[in-house]
């Protein structure tokens, strides 16, 4: 398995990385003092798949980005995953 920047054609050089996992803290610091986030929507197909509804819904909702902007569409066939999660929350 090949690290990061090896391999690399002559003369081509890869930045630092930076921020780790989900943390791009890093980026704010790019932001000017006016930037406002924006509303967000998030579009998730289900058929049959309780938990990994469940699982999917925990990890949005535990986001860095404002909740208050965060809009969830669960596109959900005739199945029975979407009364489950309903019932549960």
């Amino acid at each position: 398995m090949a690290m990061y920047g090896e391999n690399l054609p002559d003369g081509l050089v890869l930045p630092e990385i930076e921020g780790a996992g989900n943390d791009y803290s890093f980026m704010e610091k790019m932001l000017d003092d006016n930037f406002q986030p924006l509303p967000i929507s998030i579009v998730i197909p289900v058929y049959n798949r309780i938990e990994m509804l469940r699982r999917t819904i925990a990890m949005l909702t535990h986001q860095s980005y404002p909740l208050h902007l965060l809009e969830i569409i669960i596109a959900d066939e005739p199945t029975t995953a979407l009364d489950v999660v309903i019932q549960d929350q």
